[in-house]
């Protein structure tokens, strides 16, 4: 709930009601996905992150009004999730995709 709360205040002043209907869209399906790091098993850990340091960066950018480096480090942030999230269902072909799916 703190993770969603923290990605929320970045985007909650956007003053579109449409635009923060669809991050919450979003953000309902990506949840599923990111999840999907905290799995372990005997074959594929979840990649290790500093995943509060990201937080931190990413909040000080923004604090700072420091837009270019905000976005560069969303960018990172959430390239690294997909790249982790990508890493482990490709390692974990013994559970069906449809599984994540739902």
């Amino acid at each position: 709930m703190q993770h969603r709360r923290f990605h929320f205040s970045l985007v909650a002043a956007c003053g579109s009601a449409w635009l923060l209907r669809f991050w919450h869209t979003l953000a309902d399906h990506s949840e599923r996905y990111r999840k999907l790091r905290l799995l372990h098993n005997r074959e594929v850990r979840a990649e290790v992150r500093d995943v509060n340091g990201e937080h931190a960066a990413i909040m000080q950018a923004a604090l700072a009004h420091d837009v270019r480096r905000v976005t560069r480090l969303m960018d990172a942030h959430l390239t690294a999730t997909e790249t982790s999230v990508a890493k482990l269902l490709a390692a974990r072909q013994d559970i069906p995709a449809a599984r994540w799916a739902r």
